[in-house]
């Protein structure tokens, strides 16, 4: 894909929708979609949930005096 440089007269035609942060071209939205494969997901999931037993571990260790 060729990139072309926008110059600062061109900047004009960006714009953001207030209530939902998107980007808009000459009122066009611009999209870039964002996907992350399965197992970054599955990764993510897992980190979270050994974070919050490990946070709940050590609350019921601080409980306890131990």
């Amino acid at each position: 894909m060729a990139k072309k440089t926008i110059s600062q007269d061109q900047l004009d035609g960006f714009s953001i929708d207030e209530e939902t942060n998107q980007l808009f071209w000459h009122d066009r939205a611009i999209v870039t979609p964002i996907g992350l494969p399965w197992w970054v997901q599955v990764a993510a999931v897992v980190g979270g949930f050994a974070g919050a037993v490990t946070a709940l571990v050590n609350i019921i260790r601080l409980c306890l005096g131990k």
